[in-house]
């Protein structure tokens, strides 16, 4: 619903979503993040539950692993998304250079 908000309002120019396929992305991405983030988390404090039966510090490192490797994860889908964005700009503006106005 914003995405359209935003495609009518914020677009430099008529019919050229330069902004809104950004927010688009960015949303899913978003939704995305939220769940491989519940994922390993909730898989990580199952773990952790279980080393803590025998030692604090099993569980430590086990929590401490788990948050790790979701910040790693999270932190790399954004970057993948954001280069393939940069990417996919260059090659447009690119080719638009090219033609001229």
């Amino acid at each position: 619903m914003f995405a359209v908000v935003i495609f009518f309002t914020a677009e430099q120019e008529p019919m050229k979503p330069y902004t809104t396929i950004p927010f688009l992305l960015g949303a899913i991405t978003s939704i995305i993040s939220g769940y491989i983030g519940m994922q390993i988390a909730v898989r990580a404090n199952v773990r952790t539950a279980k080393e803590a039966r025998s030692s604090l510090d099993r569980a430590f490192n086990v929590a401490f692993r788990g948050g790790l490797v979701l910040g790693f994860v999270l932190v790399g889908l954004a970057l993948l998304v954001l280069v393939l964005l940069i990417i996919s700009y260059r090659h447009n503006f690119a080719a638009e250079l090219a033609l001229g106005p």
